[in-house]
């Protein structure tokens, strides 16, 4: 990726596939359209179900699936306060609330690995990743919009 411009002119962007090969097709142009999934090929994934969570705030979200891209093999990942707090824009202070919510929700299990060293953070599944959860949320949801149909408020 090429740094922002502040001169305003336009910043191009060579598209390239999933292989990380380079596509014979044109540069993209600031402003204009483009498919994100064959042109951005990293970044992170928030599961949908973790996303309608409203067990945490959307900060702790972005922070659940900045973590899932550290996470090996193992389900473990050991990223100092200061890089997560630089790859996401948020203060190391925010960083460690949102940290805080995600191990009393029981998305994450946090250990220490000794002085002066980074945390471990393990991922922990939870009740809202269970498919049974989602069915019951959907199943909210219809009966949520059945009743609005049948009863709309602009009637109230």
């Amino acid at each position: 990726m090429h740094p922002p411009l502040t001169d305003g002119h336009t910043q191009s962007v060579s598209p390239t596939s999933p292989n990380g090969k380079t596509q014979l097709s044109p540069a993209l142009q600031v402003g204009q359209t483009f498919i994100p999934r064959r042109v951005l090929n990293s970044g992170v994934f928030v599961p949908d179900s973790l996303l309608a969570s409203r067990l945490v705030s959307n900060g702790a979200k972005l922070l659940w699936a900045r973590l899932a891209r550290y996470a090996g093999t193992n389900g473990q990942c050991f990223p100092l306060l200061s890089t997560l707090a630089a790859d996401l824009g948020f203060s190391e202070r925010q960083v460690q609330r949102y940290l805080a919510e995600l191990v009393s929700s029981g998305f994450l299990r946090a250990r220490q690995r000794g002085y002066n060293k980074s945390n471990v953070y393990e991922f922990l599944w939870h009740a809202a990743f269970a498919p049974a959860a989602r069915t019951e949320r959907t199943e909210r949801q219809k009966h949520t919009s059945l009743q609005e149909e049948n009863f709309p408020l602009s009637r109230l």
